[in-house]
């Protein structure tokens, strides 16, 4: 089963949905989906990209592409969204529709790829971020290496949890800790 849509832009696509397809097929739609049919979403600038394969039926491929840039993170207006699907000539038919909810699964997990589809025309130039200034957390220019002694025994490292937005990092940190240990005590020898 699918879990439901929590973020503001995913439900803003999954409304995209909505807007654009009548009750019978959007009901179809949402069936093909849940059941798993929506395969191989991928976004680029100005393009959404998708296949749908129903059990019994060739897969179709799906694409939506943006006449114009849009605002990072908004949902584009219909007029403003050409498609194309593989079986149908229909202007919004179930797999274009199933596409789209696979499309807002996609952004659930990663907002992100909302501004990247809005970005531009398909083919348009995305331009880079900026360097990061040299005092930024994510630097990646040349670092001096310190070598530092291992990490000290202490019972409150050693044991517990560590809740960090309602998750439990203390395992990713204990493996970070054991991996460092490892590479010291090696490079030691």
């Amino acid at each position: 089963m699918r879990r439901p849509l929590r973020s503001d832009e995913a439900r803003a696509v999954a409304g995209l949905a909505i807007e654009l397809g009548d009750p019978g097929r959007m009901a179809r739609a949402r069936r093909a989906h849940r059941g798993g049919a929506v395969t191989d979403v991928g976004v680029d600038v100005g393009r959404v990209r998708g296949v749908i394969a129903v059990e019994g039926e060739a897969p179709v491929t799906v694409e939506f592409r943006l006449h114009t840039a849009g605002e990072p993170g908004e949902v584009p207006e219909p007029e403003e969204i050409e498609s194309e699907c593989s079986a149908d000539d229909e202007d919004m038919c179930v797999h274009r529709l199933a596409v789209i909810l696979g499309f807002a699964e996609e952004v659930e997990a990663n907002p992100e790829l909302l501004s990247i589809w809005v970005a531009g025309p398909a083919g348009a130039e995305v331009e880079p971020p900026p360097a990061p200034h040299r005092h930024h957390p994510f630097f990646t220019g040349d670092h001096e290496i310190v070598e530092h002694d291992p990490l000290p025994e202490h019972p409150a490292i050693n044991v517990g949890s560590l809740v960090v937005d309602g998750l439990d990092v203390w395992p990713v940190l204990a493996d970070a800790r054991a991996a460092l240990t490892d590479e010291v005590s090696r490079s030691a020898r």
